[in-house]
């Protein structure tokens, strides 16, 4: 299937066609003035011209009518060179028409000038036997072939800016201008954009296609060449220069981060964006696709609409799971907290006890049994004090015996069926950790 792309080419640059149609001199009539005239067409419609070796050109009917009229001023030169004027549209001595076959144009011959002359000489005597005419684009249609095709991109034109010049040339071959240069620059730059990042969004995360305000308070022309592909790096297709180049997003534009739903967006609109390359488009999704635990629409054994919610719904779980053991961790380091203050008040009073027992003992009756009554009271704090930390101690043990069986769970499933590389060796690791915990527990009840 073709793709089709239409553009508006208003600010192009100046660009030159050769007329296939042979220029001739028309000789001097009474009707005329007894003037001689060079005249021929400038443009022929609907014919398809292959420029240099990158595309082929159509000139539509009708698209000269907005730049040959009264109010548009319009050279006749000889090989587009200003010094050799032959006639001018505002003045009368250039006249331009549209018919079916094309854009006809003819001067009258200055006899009083030998250049003018010279070149109607070389033209009736065959030296000189083409036209040319430069202009600028304003609307363009391209039509890029099926991948494989062998035939080139179609440039049609459907109305031009501006129409600066046209005339004989000596030579009637393509000239590489500015113009095409650039068309081929835009055909040679359409590729995939490298990867802004590998990183992915959760696979229910929202998706629109971004603006470009979404990248940058900056616009196109002030970015930077550096800025303008880490943008890029965000679509799967880039079709030329500007931003309204650029196709297929699905890298969201905060961070980067591969956005399920933006993926299967892109891959539904391939076969819709003009001129892209299907197979490398292909194989850039496909990527993402994988690396979500699905296969692309055009794989074997692809993934469904079905498989795609259901990948959504599992990570919708596990983010669930993964709330709840955030939670419970943050119990375990409170709790943990709270059993250190206990234990430090603790060591505080059998300081105390201590300092109380090494000082020299009081001599009255009364003095023995206030010290004695003081004694009594820090020993029942102490008790209490450590009965709380056990307590506390109980919980968290409770609390990561839980976790670390959940965990076991967790790898009986994760080798029953496939999983991404690393994710065992990530599960053993937290497995560990939480052993670590248990055994820290453990150890502090011990003492």
């Amino acid at each position: 299937m073709r793709s089709i792309e239409h553009r508006n080419a208003a600010a192009s640059e100046v660009e030159r066609r050769l007329a296939t149609g042979r220029v001739e001199v028309r000789a001097a009539s009474a009707a005329d003035g007894g003037k001689s005239r060079i005249g021929g067409y400038g443009a022929l419609f609907n014919s398809e011209t292959v420029i240099g070796s990158w595309f082929r050109e159509k000139i539509m009917p009708g698209a000269f009518a907005g730049v040959i009229g009264k109010d548009c001023d319009v050279r006749a030169l000889f090989n587009h060179d200003a010094n050799f004027i032959l006639g001018r549209s505002t003045v009368g001595t250039l006249r331009l028409s549209e018919d079916d076959t094309g854009l006809q144009y003819e001067a009258d011959v200055n006899a009083a000038d030998p250049m003018a002359v010279g070149v109607a000489a070389r033209i009736a005597r065959g030296d000189v036997s083409g036209s040319s005419f430069s202009f600028r684009v304003k609307t363009e249609e391209w039509i890029y072939p099926d991948e494989g095709s062998a035939d080139l991109p179609l440039r049609i034109i459907h109305e031009y800016a501006e129409l600066y010049d046209v005339g004989p040339v000596t030579f009637p071959a393509y000239e590489d201008t500015t113009s095409e240069a650039r068309v081929r620059q835009v055909l040679e730059n359409r590729s995939v954009p490298k990867n802004i990042s590998t990183k992915k969004a959760p696979t229910d995360t929202p998706w629109s296609a971004p603006a470009l305000g979404d990248f940058t308070s900056k616009t196109w022309n002030e970015l930077s060449g550096k800025e303008r592909t880490g943008i890029a790096g965000h679509f799967a297709w880039k079709a030329g220069d500007a931003y309204s180049d650029l196709h297929l997003p699905h890298h969201r534009a905060s961070d980067g981060a591969i956005v399920l739903r933006g993926v299967v967006a892109a891959a539904g609109r391939i076969d819709q964006t003009a001129g892209v390359s299907k197979s490398a488009v292909r194989a850039h999704l496909e990527a993402h696709y994988h690396a979500f635990g699905l296969k692309a629409p055009w794989e074997a054994n692809a993934s469904s609409q079905a498989d795609v919610d259901a990948a959504i719904a599992r990570q919708d779980a596990e983010l669930g799971e993964e709330a709840a053991e955030l939670v419970q961790y943050q119990t375990i380091a409170t709790m943990l907290e709270q059993a250190t203050a206990t234990v430090g008040s603790a060591i505080g009073l059998a300081r105390e006890l201590i300092a109380d027992e090494t000082e020299t003992p009081t001599e009255t009756d009364a003095g023995e049994a206030a010290e004695e009554e003081v004694e009594s009271a820090r020993l029942v704090s102490l008790v209490a004090f450590c009965r709380q930390s056990c307590a506390t101690l109980e919980g968290v043990s409770a609390l990561a015996t839980s976790l670390l069986e959940d965990e076991d769970d967790d790898a009986a499933a994760a080798g029953a069926s496939a999983t991404l590389d690393g994710s065992n060796a990530i599960a053993d690791a937290d497995r560990g950790r939480r052993l670590q915990l248990v055994h820290a527990q453990s150890h502090l009840q011990g003492a």
